[in-house]
């Protein structure tokens, strides 16, 4: 059923009070990772999601937090803050609020996460429901956070085809219009409010 309906499933069959969602591609870099992550969860409101810093294998950055960008078409595109930067970048290092994180590897409240529906499933294949998750979880008053000093390795879609892993195959520029019909509003807000970091990545 693909990323969505599988994490669905899997959050509906959970018992536990938290979930944590993690792409079978994603290595925790060693132990003591995710208390810290539980930890401060508990300190944000209902509806808030916590992400980690995500590293390549050659030490770059994968994921330091989430940002969107309008292409000329209209369309609001996400992207990774200082993606392909040394992954030990003071900026990347701080824990701070941001517009998203990634599906890839978050950790979130399962009544939340049932309550707004979990991962919106008519995305195809696995782009852009993890952005509409976050400005649900918005939508209902929760906080994005991401934290720098928990540090996971993603060996990013080297599972995939070659030539499923371009940024503009069709999927991507269906998922993407798709989310613009549904977000842009409430993206444009969001990225007023981030004047600082919008161009950074």
């Amino acid at each position: 059923g693909g990323y969505a309906l599988a994490n669905n499933f899997g959050a509906a069959e959970a018992s536990g009070a938290t979930l944590v969602l993690m792409n079978s591609d994603v290595i925790p870099e060693g132990p003591g990772w995710l208390e810290p992550m539980v930890a401060r969860l508990q300190a944000l409101p209902a509806y808030s999601l916590i992400g980690p810093k995500l590293i390549y294998a050659d030490e770059t950055l994968q994921h330091a937090g989430m940002y969107f960008y309008r292409m000329r078409s209209g369309n609001w595109q996400n992207f990774h803050y200082w993606k392909g930067y040394g992954a030990d970048i003071e900026a990347a290092g701080m824990e701070r609020s941001v517009p998203a994180v990634t599906g890839a590897c978050l950790v979130v409240r399962r009544s939340d996460f049932l309550a707004v529906g979990g991962f919106t499933a008519d995305y195809v294949i696995g782009d852009y429901e993890d952005s509409d998750l976050c400005l649900k979880m918005r939508q209902r008053g929760g906080a994005i956070h991401y934290i720098g000093s928990t540090r996971l390795f993603h060996f990013e879609r080297q599972s995939m085809p070659k030539d499923e892993g371009d940024t503009d195959r069709g999927s991507t520029m269906y998922n993407r219009a798709l989310h613009t019909a549904r977000w842009a509003g409430e993206i444009e807000m969001i990225m007023r409010n981030e004047k600082d970091l919008r161009h950074a990545g």
